[in-house]
């Protein structure tokens, strides 16, 4: 992990940017630190920053050009941004973890919806109730309208 400055220092090039021509940014290192704070705590980054006081569209205006514009305020920022999502990620799963089972299925469902998501368990269950009705269809059925249907089912699910 890289180091970044302290307060100070950053408050400083803040307000070293600041003296630039054009409008003054609202990215202060108040709202940067609100901002951080509530995506430590779990907060999507859009509720965090509407929470701060800043428009989604500044928000994401503010990601872009830390991306583009190294050394800026803005990467400052989308640094902090990253570290306090991640250092939230790890309370987060360290408080779930101590929950016992219940967490850890959490957990692994969060991690790996593929495996244990659920979708999973609503995949099973649509096809057990896809299996129901298509018994009590072949029971009410002759095996010929049966076929037809099974027909029908397969060319709209396009196999």
């Amino acid at each position: 992990m890289t180091r970044r400055a302290s307060l100070p220092v950053r408050v400083q090039r803040f307000r070293e940017q600041q003296r630039r021509p054009g409008r003054p940014t609202e990215l202060t290192p108040e709202v940067s630190f609100m901002i951080c704070e509530m995506v430590r705590l779990g907060c999507t980054y859009e509720v965090a920053a509407v929470a701060a006081g800043v428009a989604g569209s500044t928000f994401r205006s503010w990601k872009q050009r830390g991306r583009e514009e190294p050394g800026s305020i803005y990467a400052e920022f989308l640094a902090d941004l990253e570290e306090a999502e991640a250092q939230g990620e790890v309370v987060h799963l360290h408080t779930v973890s101590k929950a016992g089972p219940d967490g850890a299925k959490w957990i692994l469902a969060a991690r790996h919806p593929e495996r244990y998501g659920q979708s999973t368990k609503v995949n099973v269950l649509v096809r057990q109730e896809l299996d129901t009705a298509l018994d009590a269809l072949e029971a009410e059925l002759t095996p010929e309208e049966y076929e037809k249907v099974l027909a029908a089912l397969a060319k709209h699910a396009g196999g």
